[in-house]
């Protein structure tokens, strides 16, 4: 493990800004190519949710069939060693954060907090 890997903290989420002092990942691929290249990483915060927006204004167009859930069963095959040391789930949907934290095998309660900018500073 590298010294860069310890302290890279991943942030994935499709519209929300990065926090600063945090890498971003907009797409699955990205996120997975992250993980591969600097693994173990000190933490990982996780949307689920992809929208586009350009599809229109009615709530339910923004959402794409593609979500963050792909991660989740990356990481869950992966080895404890290369997992990241502190995962949380920050989407606004809570029934999908529960199924992530299902796929990776985490206590919800302790992994999900709903999004807020002041948790990353």
């Amino acid at each position: 493990m590298s010294e860069e890997s310890s302290t890279f903290r991943l942030f994935v989420d499709d519209t929300r800004e990065i926090p600063k002092g945090w890498m971003g990942a907009r797409t699955v691929s990205d996120t997975i190519q992250f993980l591969y290249k600097f693994s173990p990483i000190a933490e990982i915060s996780l949307d689920y949710d992809i929208l586009f927006p350009q599809h229109g204004i009615d709530r339910y167009s923004l959402y794409s069939a593609e979500n963050y859930s792909g991660v989740a069963y990356y990481i869950a095959q992966q080895s404890e060693e290369l997992k990241p040391k502190k995962i949380r789930i920050h989407s606004s949907n809570t029934g999908a954060a529960l199924q992530m934290c299902q796929i990776m095998g985490l206590d919800f309660n302790s992994t999900y907090k709903l999004y807020n900018a002041e948790d990353y500073k």
